[in-house]
């Protein structure tokens, strides 16, 4: 599998946006397919606030151990509404995603984390 066979997302959308390691990218291209299928399930364009995080990026720096964003298996989608939070997640739950959040706006997934009993898990920020 490679970023040919993702229909709805390219690399771009998903790189690091800390502004100092040039927009890195390393997804996980086995999370990404997941993503696409879930972006195909809900039948409408999803936009990323937050894909990979380089060691660099603000909310990776000062952790004590790396996020699932930093192993390329944690997306945040934006979000307008209740309702729209509301289908991302049931989606999510439904495909087998291990780590959801909402938040205000927006509502993060992933598909594993660096420590595996950080993984199944959901939160609020």
């Amino acid at each position: 599998m490679d970023w040919m066979s993702i229909r709805h997302f390219t690399p771009q959308e998903l790189a690091c946006k800390c502004g100092k390691c040039g927009n890195k990218e390393n997804m996980d291209l086995e999370f990404m397919s997941m993503l696409d299928e879930l972006r195909g399930r809900l039948g409408r364009p999803l936009t990323i606030t937050s894909g990979f995080r380089c060691p660099e990026h603000p909310s990776e720096v000062n952790k004590s151990m790396p996020g699932a964003h930093s192993a390329g298996t944690a997306a945040d989608i934006a979000v307008g509404s209740g309702r729209e939070r509301y289908e991302i997640m049931k989606e999510a739950f439904a495909m087998g995603f291990v780590g959801i959040a909402p938040a205000k706006g927006f509502v993060h997934v992933d598909f594993g984390h660096p420590s595996p009993d950080m993984r199944p898990s959901s939160w609020t920020y």
